[in-house]
């Protein structure tokens, strides 16, 4: 696992794009698609966090664009990357499954309250969307494809 802090401008720019895609998905009408049961502007925050310590510590840059954006975070590699994002230490990697799935090419999962993030494990498409990784939560969240830690590629510096 990999531990990044974010500077002061990094939170500044990660509360104003969260800002904004909230406020982007409500005149929208995106509905609300987290399982947890945090706020839906927390969510966005933490999963802003997550995207900019991930790209920083990879050099890349995170796909901030509201308008038609895709499935993709960032790209490493030519590969396209979905980083999702938890305040739990113990958090798992979850993706909440729809009829019109966009696949990724790899799931990333980020931990921390922010600033302190840290990088905890990644998974291949073809490892995590699928039917072995397909639960709930609990009996009331939506069907989610779910990884624990564990069954997460570690990171290499």
């Amino acid at each position: 696992m990999i531990s990044e802090k974010l500077s002061p401008g990094e939170m500044d720019v990660a509360e104003f794009v969260a800002e904004n895609r909230y406020k982007k998905n409500r005149e929208r009408g995106t509905v609300d698609k987290q399982v947890g049961s945090q706020s839906f502007k927390e969510t966005e925050f933490i999963g802003i966090c997550a995207e900019i310590a991930f790209c920083k510590h990879y050099n890349l840059f995170p796909d901030f664009n509201n308008e038609g954006r895709e499935r993709a975070d960032c790209r490493i590699n030519g590969k396209t990357v979905d980083v999702k994002g938890t305040k739990y230490s113990t958090g798992k990697l979850l993706l909440r499954k729809k009829d019109d799935q966009q696949v990724c090419d790899i799931y990333v999962l980020v931990t921390g309250t922010p600033p302190h993030m840290t990088l905890r494990g990644w998974l291949r498409s073809q490892e995590f969307v699928n039917q072995k990784h397909l639960g709930r939560l609990k009996p009331t969240t939506p069907v989610s494809y779910i990884a624990t830690q564990e069954e997460l590629h570690v990171f290499h510096n």
